[in-house]
């Protein structure tokens, strides 16, 4: 075997020097904590996104996330109930929630001559005294008659529960569906999507479930999804990536069948991904996971430099490697080109991943080109036999001519007549099962709690003007939930009313104390000289504030309700289900600066236009393309076209016959078909008639089908989507290589 000339051996080191300081510059960033970004909406133009409500979004998750409900349902189910607690906190789970479950009356004690129950607030001074009266009576309230004679407290702390809730043993009762059913309300000390807080408890609920057979649970929270995608994730990995790594492993061992020749066909994708990294962290400060785990697999393709440049080796043991180098500097410029349209696009996260797949390739490209001539390799008596039956492997040459030509008519022609249709469905982003978000949405809709995934985001500079505008908005939200048109709603003037209605409420409460207080008195056969002490109690009551609430542990869950920035002040109505005509109507009831999130239909809007953004440049990829490879080939054009174009065609078509919408996941997968497709098409052309280069072409089809095609058989739809299409279209991208397979004796023509 020839020794690599010496004139490269300067660039080799150099090459490695590069490499090094870019390996130290990565160790640097992660030792610094380089910033990562797993939020699709940083995929957006920024000019696009709203400032306050992805802070708003963002602090939602955060305080929201770690929170999980069981309802649970049987005999003894109180007992039961308070021996998980106490399991979970002792191994240190969650956090004690006793206080903010018993905090509610300490709470709002200190104001409540501030805060009237609607139930009330239009009864006359007799039914007032008549409903203390009763109250006094009832076991457990004849303690508060000097701190609440009219039950106050009770009344306000009803009206906030959801409909059907009562209390049982310290934990809220509710009964639903012909049951009673306790509710747990914890929140996890670690992060839902810490892997080892989601075994922790998925094994202490499964214990809990094996000790009290007869008892039936129900789940809500996103630690629950989280699990199972996690698990979904491990089974997956294990399975199928198992599957794909042994059997690309005995795909190349067929051929190569040393360790080290292995290893040489991923030194470059390694080194490109080592280039890539630091490289593209350091140009645009974050860098989003979507575009690492895209990235990667894309930069994927850099594995074809390697497998054409050994396959020539053990082939050509004799020969230089001056011939190889024009196809792949032709084969690297295309798909250089085909990225640089994701460069030039307006969404930062295409711009991102179009970088890191074009330092990626050039890494990888350099590496095939300055170090894999110098590393040894010795090839085995099989090589030979290998080539000659690549080379006996082509159509008769009375058939290729038209069954290509009739390809390149009939493909658009089939893409034409299929219905090719978008699918912003964000199931496709959702691996849980349909049955764990029916369970979800069952809990929600039973406790009467609004999701957050819609929202109205209000604000003001002063405070008491927003709660006023929050009270001015209840009647409405309230009508669309008697309606049906609004399952739930929430928002902070529900428990902290504004300063304007406190102080009217405390007015209607002193004109009730004055004539209700003496006739209840009376009534008990009471001394009078209890109002004295009573109305002491009263004339100490104070106004309750959105702060003071939710300093409290009973107003914990609401933090995300209410909060300041240098914008002003900032409050939020959080919404359940909503009709289209109730969205409508609260549409047209909301001022200028009042802002409607539907999360669910914005990621979904999202997505749409990152799909469309992708399209639009993967055909302007194609464009750029089509009049470079008909300069460099003239004649033999459709040879290098026919390949990468083809497939996509072919695979459109077919997708949109199987009746599937296309996603912003096909078009993932369409840009690994190009790129294999283009690699394929150019060393066709180039050495097609070579059985060395037609090898190594099966072996990129094969080793990239392999891995990205059996993503298909994924359980998550984002995946099972990139990989179908990759399945599809490599398929075809191999066929149409070998339909377009140049005779023995045909060259380029140039």
């Amino acid at each position: 075997m020839l020794p690599a000339p010496e004139s490269n051996r300067r660039w080799a080191i150099l090459w490695l020097i590069i490499l090094l300081l870019s390996t130290l510059l990565l160790v640097f960033q992660l030792w610094r904590g380089a910033a990562w970004d797993t939020r699709i909406t940083a995929l957006l133009p920024s000019e696009t996104r709203n400032t306050l409500l992805e802070q708003y979004a963002q602090q939602q998750d955060e305080l929201g996330s770690n929170r999980f409900l069981l309802l649970i349902s049987g005999e003894q189910a109180s007992a039961a109930v308070a021996d998980l607690e106490n399991r979970l906190q002792q191994a240190q789970l969650i956090h004690d929630q006793s206080q903010a479950r018993n905090d509610w009356l300490p709470a709002i004690q200190p104001h409540m001559a501030y805060l009237l129950a609607d139930t009330l607030r239009d009864l006359p001074a007799r039914e007032w005294a008549d409903h203390a009266l009763e109250s006094l009576f009832a076991p457990g309230r004849g303690r508060n008659l000097r701190q609440d004679p009219f039950a106050l407290q009770t009344a306000w702390i009803e009206q906030l529960r959801p409909a059907g809730i009562e209390w049982q043993d310290g934990y809220p009762l509710l009964h639903a569906n012909a049951q009673n059913w306790l509710v747990f309300n914890a929140e996890l000390r670690g992060s839902a999507y810490d892997m080892d807080t989601q075994q922790r408890l998925s094994h202490a609920l499964a214990e809990f479930g094996q000790q009290h057979p007869d008892l039936q649970t129900m789940r809500a929270g996103l630690v629950f999804h989280a699990a199972h995608a996690a698990q979904q994730a491990q089974w997956e990995v294990s399975i199928i990536g198992g599957s794909s790594l042994l059997l690309i492993t005995l795909l190349l061992w067929s051929v190569f069948r040393r360790p080290t020749s292995l290893l040489s066909l991923l030194l470059p994708v390694v080194c490109g991904v080592l280039f890539a990294l630091p490289l593209t962290w350091l140009i645009f400060t974050r860098l989003n996971l979507l575009t690492l785990a895209f990235g990667i697999s894309l930069i994927g393709i850099g594995i074809d430099y390697a497998l054409h440049v050994q396959c020539y080796r053990l082939t050509h043991p004799d020969s230089a490697l001056h011939k190889l180098w024009p196809a792949l500097r032709l084969g690297l410029l295309s798909s250089l080109l085909a990225y640089l349209a994701q460069l030039l696009t307006p969404l930062p996260g295409l711009r991102q991943m179009a970088c890191f797949l074009m330092l990626g390739l050039i890494g990888a490209w350099l590496t095939a080109r300055l170090w894999l001539p110098r590393w040894p390799l010795q090839g085995h008596s099989g090589n030979q036999r290998m080539v000659a039956h690549c080379n006996r492997l082509r159509l008769p040459a009375r058939w290729q001519a038209p069954l290509a030509f009739g390809l390149m008519l009939g493909l658009p022609l089939l893409l034409i007549t299929a219905d090719v249709r978008p699918n912003n469905d964000l199931r496709q982003l959702n691996p849980s099962p349909d049955s764990l978000v029916a369970e979800q949405k069952t809990v929600m809709h039973w406790l009467q709690q609004a999701s957050g995934q819609r929202f109205v985001l209000l604000t003001a500079q002063q405070p008491q003007a927003l709660l006023e505008r929050l009270e001015a908005l209840h009647p409405l939200l309230s009508e669309l939930q008697a309606s049906d048109e609004l399952s739930a709603f929430s928002h902070i003037a529900q428990r902290v009313p504004s300063l304007q209605q406190q102080q009217a409420d405390h007015a209607l409460i002193n004109h009730a104390y004055a004539e209700a207080l003496p006739l209840l008195l009376e009534q008990a056969g009471l001394p009078s000289e209890l109002m004295q002490p009573i109305n002491a109690e009263l004339e100490r009551s104070q106004p309750l504030f959105p702060e003071q609430w939710l300093a409290r542990a009973a107003g914990e869950p609401d933090q995300n309700l209410w909060w300041q920035s240098s914008a002003g002040t900032h409050a939020v109505i959080l919404l359940g289900d909503l009709s289209n005509s109730g969205e409508q109507r609260l549409l047209d009831a909301l001022h200028q600066r009042e802002i409607y999130h539907d999360r669910v239909a914005a990621l979904g809007q999202k997505l749409g236009q990152l799909r469309d953004t992708v399209s639009y440049w993967l055909l302007a990829a194609c464009l750029l393309l089509l009049p470079l490879l008909l300069w460099r080939y003239r004649r033999q054009a459709w040879r290098a076209l026919l390949p990468p174009f083809g497939a996509l065609l072919l695979t459109l078509t077919i997708l949109s016959w199987s009746g599937q919408g296309i996603t912003l996941f096909h078009l993932l997968g369409l840009l690994l078909v190009l790129g294999i497709g283009l690699d394929s098409g150019i060393f066709n052309t180039e050495h097609g008639e070579q059985g060395a280069s037609w090898l190594a072409i099966t072996l990129s089809c094969a080793s990239s089908l392999i891995a990205f095609g059996l993503l298909s058989f994924s359980s998550t739809p984002a995946l099972q989507q990139l990989g179908l299409t990759c399945l599809i279209g490599l398929s075809s991208a191999w066929i149409l290589t070998l339909i377009s397979r140049p005779p023995l004796a045909t060259t380029h023509g140039i």
